[in-house]
């Protein structure tokens, strides 16, 4: 990770921690607070390290790290069962990023996903959940390689609605899906979320990520 990648993973790390511990309910919360807070740096690491190697086109290392953020918080919740992959989606959807099967079907090979690929996308360790997380990226990056100039008279606001229209969605032949009240909640999420990155974090928020994620424990 490069030092500008350090100082927006302390940022994004005190984020998801934030929204782990305010909005996920006990009775999903299958680890203590040392556990969870190790976890979370992980899910951190892997975001940035994955924008860091495969960043998506027409967006900064912040706006990728922040879009594959809020795939991921929308999806799973950040839960540990569906991170580890106990607990798959309705569909079979694997992964922090909830991955449907259909992800396979990507047509063009810079971004295309083979079945192999897609089993094997859960697990706790970093290595395991960086497998998901370039995945999901590139699901996100699909997306906006195909679309994102057929959307150039809209916001960015708009176009990040469209994305996750469009996300479940991967062998679709057009670009202007119905945006549904949740891709436009996810959208909003992620011009909060955007905008928490641009703050340089204390050192007292650095030091917290550090030493969280030098806590894990990788299975």
């Amino acid at each position: 990770m490069t030092p500008a990648g350090a100082i927006l993973a302390a940022q994004l790390y005190s984020a998801l921690l934030g929204y782990h511990s305010q909005k996920v309910g006990s009775a999903y919360k299958l680890e203590n607070r040392d556990e969870q807070k190790a976890r979370l740096a992980v899910i951190t690491t892997a975001i940035v390290e994955t924008c860091e190697a495969h960043p998506i086109e027409h967006l900064n290392l912040r706006g990728c790290a922040a879009l594959e953020a809020t795939a991921v918080k929308w999806e799973s919740g950040l839960l540990r069962a569906i991170h580890e992959g106990t607990q798959l989606g309705p569909a079979g959807e694997r992964c922090l990023n909830q991955l449907h099967r259909t992800v396979t079907q990507i047509p063009n090979p810079k971004w295309a996903i083979t079945h192999d690929e897609w089993l094997n996308s859960t697990g706790l360790s970093l290595a395991a959940t960086q497998r998901c997380t370039t995945l999901g990226v590139r699901v996100l990056g699909w997306h906006v390689h195909r679309c994102w100039r057929k959307w150039s008279s809209k916001k960015l606001d708009e176009k990040v609605e469209h994305i996750f229209s469009e996300y479940h969605i991967p062998d679709s032949a057009g670009c202007m899906s119905h945006v549904s009240h949740m891709s436009v909640m996810r959208a909003e999420s992620f011009r909060e979320l955007a905008l928490k990155l641009q703050i340089v974090p204390s050192a007292e928020k650095i030091a917290d990520y550090e030493t969280a994620i030098s806590g894990r424990r990788d299975p």
